[in-house]
């Protein structure tokens, strides 16, 4: 994986507009949450009060389609719940009515996960994914020479998965993967893991896994990736200061049939997408820190998809 290029990560910014999101975050019994933390689009946020109620005014990209979500999430009992919006049809200079949020316990917290970075590589991102302030504890595990068991990864709230050499075995870490998904794990599968012939096999590349699917085609990406649909893996993230490295191994997937595409390049190529049961993401970027290029911007990205907002 030589012959690398250093590209920026940008958004061609167009108009923008305002909204008022509002709304009200309740369990499942419809208990309203107090001092739940709600994060739109776009980085705004604010807290619910004690009828668990927020307003929040929300800047809305033209190119964007005028779209708005939000993430909420909340300790109750010590017990993390989180929830979200989906995305709303921004109602410009005026009140956009997300309605009942219901908080579902078992949401991921930010500051309070538990990750394993399953790797094959020698520079794995351990330093840069601890200074995101996401996450609890980070393990790693390389699959170079070995694979992990369903109990090493359902020990762990979410699986960044990445490739950079040869798997031990390509089959059974990708059945590996999907049992994890299966058991309620969530799963960032990522370059080189869709570009042959570093890529994950087995299961996890069925219908219904991996949003990204591999096609057998590696080439360079382009140099500017444009967000498809507003979406809060986006949150708090300044895209134009996004920097990222790139050669010609990598990918150039399909879609999933059911997967949302939430970002490609200026050239069509997909670069991340959520899978129809929102339990898995992919992500046609390399995390690995061995070759330059990776901003901390584009590490706060990372980060912020590990979240699952």
């Amino acid at each position: 994986n030589e012959g690398a290029t250093a590209v920026k990560f940008l958004r061609v910014t167009s108009a923008i507009s305002r909204t008022t999101l509002e709304g009200f975050a309740q369990l499942e019994d419809g208990t309203r949450v107090e001092g739940a933390s709600v994060v739109a689009s776009f980085g705004q946020s604010t807290v619910t009060d004690a009828d668990g109620f927020f307003s929040l005014e929300v800047e809305i990209a033209e190119e964007m389609g005028r779209t708005v979500s939000a993430t909420v999430s909340a300790r109750v009992g010590g017990v993390p719940y989180r929830g979200q919006t989906g995305t709303l049809t921004a109602i410009i200079d005026g009140i956009t009515d997300a309605g009942l949020i219901t908080l579902v316990r078992g949401g991921l917290i930010p500051g309070q996960i538990s990750l394993l970075i399953a790797h094959a590589d020698f520079s794995v991102p351990v330093n840069e994914m601890a200074s995101t302030g996401f996450f609890e504890s980070i393990d790693v595990f390389d699959t170079r020479i070995g694979t992990p068991t369903l109990e090493e990864l359902s020990n762990h709230d979410v699986v960044l998965n990445y490739t950079n050499f040869i798997p031990a075995n390509k089959v059974l870490l990708g059945d590996r993967l999907a049992d994890y998904v299966d058991a309620g794990g969530k799963l960032v599968i990522s370059t080189y893991s869709f570009s042959n012939p570093w890529s994950v096999l087995g299961r996890i590349t069925t219908p219904g896994y991996s949003p990204l699917v591999n096609t057998g085609s590696n080439g360079n990406i382009g140099s500017r990736l444009v967000a498809v649909i507003s979406d809060p893996i986006f949150n708090g993230v300044d895209l134009d200061a996004v920097g990222f490295f790139q050669n010609s191994n990598f990918a150039r997937p399909a879609l999933d049939t059911g997967a949302t595409l939430l970002a490609r390049d200026n050239l069509g190529n997909n670069i991340i997408a959520r899978n129809a049961t929102g339990t898995v993401i992919g992500l046609n970027l390399f995390p690995g820190n061995c070759c330059g290029g990776n901003n901390t911007e584009f590490y706060r990205l990372i980060g912020n998809i590990l979240t699952f907002p």
